[in-house]
């Protein structure tokens, strides 16, 4: 089928960079509004808000480069209409 999805608008700030640029920190958020038809599972009927930080350090050596990169995040959404009963609320 086709037809339109679940929009979700997405967004990043820097909060972070050393001076030399081998450090960085970002903040960045999501918001998925329930745009699609649930009944052709277009759409989860949910509304979703999410959190996270990204984080990333490079260290150059004489043979190379090591980078390391994390992410952590929260996600809060409502109760969808695609399969509600195998949501569970915590």
């Amino acid at each position: 089928g086709q037809g339109l999805g679940d929009i979700r608008f997405t967004s990043g700030w820097q909060v972070y960079s050393s001076a030399d640029q081998n450090r960085q920190v970002a903040l960045r958020a999501s918001l998925k509004l329930p745009t699609g038809d649930t009944d052709a599972l277009f759409g989860s009927g949910s509304v979703d808000l999410a959190l996270w930080l990204m984080g990333g350090i490079d260290h150059s050596f004489s043979i190379g480069k090591l980078s390391l990169f994390g992410a952590g995040g929260l996600m809060g959404m409502t109760r969808g209409k695609v399969l509600p009963d195998q949501q569970r609320s915590r």
